[in-house]
């Protein structure tokens, strides 16, 4: 099911699978931290309304720069619901981009003081893989 689409990133739920996949485009590198907050919030409203297993972030084609205040935004407020709602298994494919992965994998590293079972790969099948064990 379609939930939620963009310039910048699509939502997409498998209800059958209880699995949300988070798709970002490679249009994020023109993305304000304003539009970057609402498709985080978007990610959260999708994990609270539906309750998922797994969440799949699909961050190849990401090109955004999350500054230390954004990665502080998305733990207090999107990974803080992902455990909140015993999200088992968050899978995230690592950005293409050097510069945007670093300030990601800054936040990721931050989730692991959450309790937030995480792991990055370098390709959604990959990623797709580990989800399914």
């Amino acid at each position: 099911m379609n939930y939620h689409s963009s310039n910048f990133s699509e939502i997409v739920i498998f209800l059958e699978k209880q699995i949300i996949i988070q798709n970002w485009h490679k249009k994020t590198s023109f993305m304000t931290d304003n539009q970057f907050l609402k498709e985080m919030s978007h990610l959260k409203k999708a994990v609270v309304n539906h309750n998922p297993c797994s969440l799949l972030v699909n961050m190849s084609e990401f090109r955004f720069i999350v500054s230390p205040e954004l990665q502080l935004w998305v733990n207090k407020n999107v990974n803080k619901s992902i455990v909140e709602n015993k999200i088992k298994k968050v899978a995230f494919v690592r950005s293409q981009d050097d510069i945007a992965a670093i300030s990601v994998n800054q936040t990721i590293t931050e989730d692991e003081g959450l309790g937030m079972n995480s792991k990055i790969f370098n390709s959604a099948d990959d990623a797709e893989k580990w989800l399914s064990k």
